[in-house]
């Protein structure tokens, strides 16, 4: 009788300390690995305990500190929840609701010759400082075009039917930061205000909506 009664203290000492060393190696964790969202929607991520949430990149999605994901801009990015020793990431995509064209190739810099290699569309035209593409078909785009400066990609634009008129705001919107407007030409960026690496342009032709890229330099 005596031993039982010596073991029983000795017996609740090692369960107590065997679950506190279960709880103390749980590895942190999210309900959620991957997410897919569109332009000002939103997603609930949970962890499995107390953590800090960031995103790598606010641009594309912005996470509060209850783990609530907005989508921000089309784009790819993590959202990433620490507790201080551990992290654990969650791809976010925020996919576009519209695609109302097939945006140009915008690697400025580039010579004719690999923009040629990269461009599927029909050829229109070639200059020494212009190439011009007719748009895919179904596109809004009716015309693709780019523009060289000593050999190299430093603009490029886009010919969009003036039917479309209803959604290329949008179309922008969920891609681009909206910047400024000056006269008639809406401007947006790439980026934030601090960081961002090229202006769309947005002003209304004769022909139809002509769409600007052009680098921020």
């Amino acid at each position: 009788m005596r031993k039982v009664l010596f073991l029983l203290p000795v017996l609740a000492f090692l369960f107590l300390y065997g679950c506190s060393s279960d709880d103390d190696n749980a590895k942190l964790s999210l309900n959620k690995s991957t997410v897919t969202l569109n332009y000002k929607t939103t997603e609930q991520l949970k962890a499995s305990g107390k953590v800090e949430w960031t995103s790598e990149n606010d641009f594309v999605a912005s996470v509060n500190e209850n783990g609530v994901i907005e989508g921000k801009h089309v784009g790819k990015t993590f959202i990433v929840a620490s507790n201080g020793t551990e992290e654990v990431k969650c791809a976010v995509e925020v996919a576009p609701k519209y695609n109302t064209y097939s945006e140009p190739i915008l690697d400025f810099g580039i010579t004719k010759a690999e923009l040629k290699g990269r461009e599927n569309r029909e050829l229109l035209s070639e200059t020494s400082t212009t190439i011009k593409y007719r748009g895919n078909s179904g596109s809004a785009a009716s015309e693709i075009a780019y523009a060289f400066k000593d050999g190299k990609m430093n603009g490029a634009g886009a010919l969009v039917k003036s039917s479309y008129s209803s959604v290329i705001m949008d179309f922008l919107i969920e891609r681009y930061q909206a910047a400024f407007q000056k006269e008639d030409v809406f401007y947006f960026i790439d980026g934030n205000s601090s960081n961002y690496n090229k202006f769309v342009s947005l002003s209304i032709g004769a022909s139809g909506i002509i769409i600007m890229y052009t680098p921020k330099n």
